[in-house]
């Protein structure tokens, strides 16, 4: 029998949690000058203190909330079985985790959206917007690589790298801002392959 470990959290996790994914909600919904902590720690049912007690301040709140929503993003790539699938298929299915998790969690994707307004005016939050921008944009390289050995071929990894990244923000924002988000999600998935081919091999 396989020995799985159940990780049971303590009350100040589970609080901690609580009070992140009801940010993310309020942030998603009211945006965050217009989000007060203490209706958030009236939704969560805890008083100012706790949420202080956790975050220092709004902005550190909304800095942990920016890392929960980053790594949640990231589970869901991590989640799919890539060893198997050849590079321009990991490309795909990096692509289609993007928006897949976009489509399961737009509060999140609200909320990410809105630390590249926060980057044009604070130094801390661009620092981190680019430490987003350039992580998600080096794996998109690293495959591109890995499809320019393959085929033997040179390509504009910079460009291309860019060009895609840009892409799927641009399907995530549209199925944030329109009211036909469905039709943009299953447009995605079905001109996603010949959408990279035109883009990398012409």
């Amino acid at each position: 029998m396989e020995n799985t470990k159940v990780q049971i959290k303590t009350k100040g996790q589970r609080s901690r949690e609580k009070i992140i994914t009801t940010s993310i909600e309020c942030f998603f919904k009211k945006g965050f000058e217009a989000t007060s902590t203490q209706e958030i720690a009236d939704l969560c049912g805890v008083s100012q203190t706790t949420i202080f007690y956790h975050f220092k301040n709004k902005k550190v709140l909304f800095n942990e909330i920016l890392k929960f929503v980053i790594s949640n993003n990231r589970s869901i790539f991590e989640k799919q079985n890539m060893n198997e699938a050849c590079p321009f298929d990991k490309l795909k299915s990096l692509l289609r985790s993007n928006i897949e998790w976009g489509h399961l969690y737009p509060e999140q994707t609200g909320v990410l959206l809105q630390l590249f307004s926060f980057a044009a005016t604070d130094a801390n939050t661009r620092e981190l917007a680019t430490q987003t921008i350039d992580k998600g944009r080096s794996l998109v390289y690293e495959l591109l690589e890995e499809i320019e050995s393959e085929k033997n071929i040179q390509l504009n990894k910079t460009f291309l790298s860019a060009a895609i990244q840009q892409y799927v923000n641009a399907v995530l924002f549209q199925m944030l801002a329109r009211t036909d988000k469905q039709v943009v999600y299953d447009s995605f998935h079905l001109n996603l392959d010949s959408f990279l081919r035109k883009l990398i091999f012409n």
